[in-house]
Parts: C-alpha cells; sequence; structure tokens
C-alpha cells in the first residue's frame, strides 16, 4: 500500500521552467558523413518543471514549428540514472574519480503519432510510476538522478534525441 501525505502550496512556489529549441544545426554526435543528409527541422518546447515533486506529473509541451521531413512519432521517455564511485585510494579513502553509470528507462510515453501539424502545442502529461521512482539522491558514492528524453522520429528513420536533467523530490 502507498501512504500519501496532502501537498503544501507553498512547496509549489518558482518552477524552474526549461525552455528549448531543436533545429539541425544545434545537433552534436552527427557523423561527418550523415551532416548533409539531414532533414531541416525547428521544434520548440518547454518543460513546465525541471525539479517535480514526486507525486505530481511531469507536464510541458512541444511545438514542431517546421520540417522538411514527415514526422513518423514523438516520444518522452524518463530515464533513471543510477551512479556509483568506482575509485578508492590506496588507503581505502574515497578520492576524485569516475562514476560507473547505469541508465534505466522507466517510462516511455508516445506522445504524437504520425506527421503532426505544424506549429500545433503538443502536450506533455506524464504521469511518474510510483514504484519505479524515488527522490533524486546524491552523496559522495552514490547517486540517483533521473533525466527525461525527447525523440523525435521522422519517416526516413532518422532519429533526433533532447535529453532533460530534472530533479524529484518529496513535500516535507
Amino acid at each position: 500500500f502507498i501512504v500519501e501525505v496532502p501537498i503544501r502550496r507553498e512547496s509549489l512556489a518558482t518552477p524552474e521552467e526549461k525552455e528549448f529549441e531543436i533545429t539541425e544545426k544545434t545537433l552534436s554526435h552527427v557523423r561527418s558523413s550523415k551532416v548533409g543528409k539531414i532533414p531541416e527541422f525547428t521544434i520548440k518546447g518547454k518543460l513546465h518543471r525541471t525539479n517535480c515533486l514526486i507525486n505530481m506529473p511531469l507536464t510541458g509541451e512541444v511545438t514542431i514549428a517546421r520540417s522538411a521531413n514527415k514526422i513518423s512519432s514523438i516520444d518522452v521517455q524518463l530515464v533513471r540514472i543510477e551512479s556509483i564511485s568506482s575509485a578508492l585510494s590506496s588507503s581505502g579513502e574515497l578520492s576524485k574519480g569516475e562514476m560507473s553509470k547505469e541508465a534505466t528507462e522507466i517510462e516511455s510515453l508516445q506522445i504524437a503519432v504520425g506527421d503532426v501539424v505544424r506549429n500545433m502545442v503538443i502536450p506533455i502529461y506524464m504521469v511518474l510510476p510510483r514504484v519505479y521512482t524515488c527522490p533524486t539522491l546524491k552523496t559522495a558514492t552514490f547517486e540517483v538522478g533521473f533525466e527525461v528524453n525527447l525523440q523525435v522520429v521522422f519517416e526516413d528513420g532518422y532519429m533526433v534525441s533532447e535529453t532533460f536533467q530534472i530533479g524529484l523530490h518529496r513535500v516535507q
């Protein structure tokens, strides 16, 4: 069973909104042989909060401002990132080292199917799964964090993905 505590309204003040714009020119991690073949597009939108209450939905919006190619689908993914420190000094003390990371997709939501109307606002409304989410945690040796991936798949097979870091927390 799950016990839920009512939300205090003062804890919902000052949301950290994240606006974004993705174009073919802002992409990274593109092979040099594919640069000239990427279709022209502009995707705009925003996440209403980057610091979210764990019992409230993740909300936002996406707009396809322009696209030379037809769109196949638009997906939003919630990914949990677990990191653990892998560096101990010879004396057993924790040293500044690399973190070993493991990413797990915990939810995928298809918000559009087919070629969407240009300049139409597509809402994002993702209810966070209680069993697979927890408040963001960061210690010297261990971290649990979350990312939201926006994926736009074109009919010709190209996929554009943008990643946003989010924080989840409970009201005390």
